[in-house]
């Protein structure tokens, strides 16, 4: 199992991290052990750094696959019992200290009743002064949460062995002052309050007798019988019939049906096939059909139907039969493996009662026998209330509702084991089946959501025309989802309907102002659509949620430029070039429209200069659009020597660069220079 990252976060950290948890997740999956059947240990600490494994000698060795520990004289004798909890059977063991040796003890409970110290004293720290021949202080720390899913007594037991004689008890309050008790006597319980005094304490009555016995998990067991008070589909397939004709599992205006898995080589298949056909009239007054399918067939070798055929003649078997097909087994199997959450294959036979609607009533593993099957006949109309008890092996009360159907879960399974098309199918079944109830109900944000992940699953399915669809009818259940609204935009944007795009974006943006991506999406469209005003607006919204970034500032002062807000642009520039000098972009669009831009108001040659020539001494070989911004800087500031030189040296950086077009453009401004004319770019306007 891998541990959790702390400081290393790197890619592979991270995944062996996941890949740690999926291996976990698998074994609670699989109800296997976390420990491999690794038996139970305990060590002995001998001093020095040295251990000893005890572990059968103190009789800890069990094979369980323990979980927790936790300390209590749970007998009240004088020495520490452990209760031990697994994840596995036995759940929970209680193993009691019945060490004869007769050594001494002592026990405190402490009690804060300062201000400044908790009233269950968590945090001190107590010394026990042990006299006698061989004086010994004994140190304990009171703490809270001390085991892995546990916790101790809050009692601090000092063992003794054989020492008689008590010093002192130094008790060292969190929050206050160090006391010190005297006259305490081995063998006792005390309740130390923080005062000073110490009362000896003793229950109320002795404690209950306590047998030894040894838990024995019960004998594993392919059985069951599993009721779900919240009814779902079963998953939507077909059966071959005995004709060799391809029929739907539950086809229109089906009854209740007892679908049957089977196979002509398992004993109990054949008593239960026998077992029916003796009932069939106490099976069909009790309002249910069978439908057998054979699991014979699935290898679709020759002649394997055969010994099926001729069990079910020999049964004279009277209800519906058929052969079972591959992904019918599987989706079946992968309904079963959600309900319960557990990743153990359907045994053979396994049977699944389902109602008039098609939604699945009881899950039996292994035979079902006809009094049963008749007695859960009448879940089929019983409320949630009733099938929740009915699925219990005791009576008792309930704290909360019954579940809600979680068509999520399966489709979960079905994305798990590699069946979108099962996915698909199941959550899109399911949402023609169903009411979604008014808008904003808990009912419609269910449906609401199942929509949303049909649209995701289509959408990798690479279906987008049915996810788009599966979105709008998402968004009707559940409008305000802003992953509904947001996932539904980024199709759209990716089918270039850009329009339908920005409108998804700016309702996911009502519900989540603050969401970045939607905010960049919402830029995006904008841009592509050549609707700049908006894409400035959702920019500078950008920049106020980043105000120290740079690279937006850049692209905020372009946009404003674009849209002819200069004075802005030019601020939004400054600003870049504040927060990164490095940002040559932002320097050179600066210094270019403080030296060139039409409107004078605009134009300052000196801070031109300034920022020009900051940033090409911050290039080893400065490029020709660099050095064109330089000389149009001195060529405003009215130093045309300067900007004939380097626009000479521009010149030859695009020569050098193969940009004729460039070199051309700049000749022509050198003419300018050499005339004392600073170049105006009309552009700007």
């Amino acid at each position: 199992m891998s541990q959790s990252p702390i400081e290393d976060f790197s890619p592979a950290a991270v995944l062996r991290y996941r890949q740690g948890w999926n291996a976990l997740n698998k074994l609670l999956h699989e109800d296997r052990s976390f420990s491999g059947q690794e038996r139970n240990c305990a060590f002995l600490n001998l001093g020095d750094g040295r251990f000893a494994d005890v572990s059968a000698a103190t009789g800890f060795d069990f094979d369980d696959d323990g979980r927790a520990v936790a300390c209590v004289d749970w007998d009240r004798d004088g020495d520490l019992d452990l209760w031990v909890t697994n994840r596995t059977a036995p759940r929970l063991r209680l193993l009691r200290n019945d060490n004869p040796l007769g050594s001494h003890y002592l026990a405190v409970k402490l009690r804060g009743t300062l201000a400044g110290t908790n009233v269950d004293a968590i945090g001190a720290r107590v010394e026990l002064h042990v006299g006698g021949a061989k004086p010994v202080t004994l140190v304990k720390t009171l703490h809270a949460g001390d085991g892995f899913l546990s916790q101790s007594s809050n009692w601090l037991h000092f063992g003794l062995g054989d020492r008689t004689t008590i010093d002192r008890l130094v008790v060292r309050w969190p929050g206050g002052e160090a006391e010190t008790i005297r006259g305490l006597s081995v063998d006792r319980r005390y309740l130390v309050y923080q005062n000073g005094d110490a009362v000896v304490w003793a229950p109320a009555g002795s404690s209950a007798a306590l047998a030894v016995s040894e838990p024995k998990p019960a004998e594993s067991s392919l059985r069951a019988r599993i009721v779900l008070p919240a009814l779902l589909p079963a998953p939507l397939v077909q059966y071959v019939d005995r004709s060799g004709d391809e029929q739907p599992l539950l086809p229109p205006g089906h009854g209740p049906t007892l679908v049957n898995l089977w196979a002509s080589w398992c004993q109990p298949c054949l008593e239960e096939l026998h077992t029916w056909a003796d009932n069939e009239k106490r099976i069909r007054d009790a309002g249910v059909s069978i439908l057998a399918l054979s699991v014979d067939d699935l290898d679709k070798k020759s002649g394997s139907r055969g010994a099926a055929e001729a069990i079910l003649q020999r049964a004279n078997f009277p209800f519906a039969t058929g052969w079972a097909t591959a992904l019918a087994v599987q989706r079946l199997d992968t309904f079963q493996q959600s309900m319960l959450d557990q990743w153990r294959p359907l045994p053979i036979p396994s049977s699944f009662l389902i109602d008039r609607q098609g939604r699945v009533v009881a899950i039996y593993k292994g035979p079902v026998d006809v009094a049963q099957l008749i007695d859960d006949a009448r879940l089929l109309t019983a409320t949630p209330e009733r099938r929740r008890m009915a699925g219990l092996p005791f009576e008792g009360k309930w704290s909360t509702d019954p579940p809600a159907a979680n068509p999520l879960r399966v489709s979960t399974r079905f994305v798990d084991t590699a069946d979108i098309p099962g996915a698909i199918d199941y959550l899109r079944r399911y949402g023609e089946s169903t009411e979604g109830g008014q808008a904003g109900s808990a009912a419609a944000r269910q449906l609401g959501d199942v929509y949303f992940v049909l649209a995701v699953l289509l959408t990798g399915h690479g279906q987008a025309d049915e996810a788009l669809a599966a979105y709008a009818t998402a968004a009707s259940y559940n409008g305000d989802d802003f992953r509904i609204r947001s996932s539904w935009g980024e199709l759209l944007l990716g089918q270039w309907k850009y329009v339908e795009a920005g409108e998804q974006f700016r309702h996911a943006l009502r519900i989540k102002p603050d969401d970045v991506q939607t905010i960049r999406h919402l830029i995006g469209v904008h841009v592509t659509t050549n609707d700049l005003e908006p894409a400035a607006k959702y920019l500078a919204l950008l920049v106020e949620r980043q105000p120290k970034s740079a690279e937006l500032r850049l692209q905020l002062g372009e946009m404003y430029r674009r849209t002819g807000r200069i004075g802005e642009a030019l601020e939004q520039f400054r600003a870049a070039v504040s927060l990164d000098p490095k940002l040559h972009a932002a320097a050179n669009n600066l210094a270019w429209m403080l030296a060139t831009h039409g409107d004078a108001q605009h134009r300052n040659g000196d801070e031109a200069v300034r920022v020009a020539e900051r940033m090409c001494e911050g290039m080893t070989m400065p490029p020709a659009s660099a050095l064109a911004t330089l000389s149009a800087a001195y060529a405003e500031a009215g130093r045309f020597g300067d900007a004939v030189a380097a626009i000479d040296r521009g010149i030859a950086a695009a020569e050098a660069a193969g940009d004729d077009a460039m070199a051309k453009k700049l000749r022509d401004r050198r003419e300018l220079y050499a005339a004392k004319k600073p170049y105006r770019d009309v552009g700007s306007d």
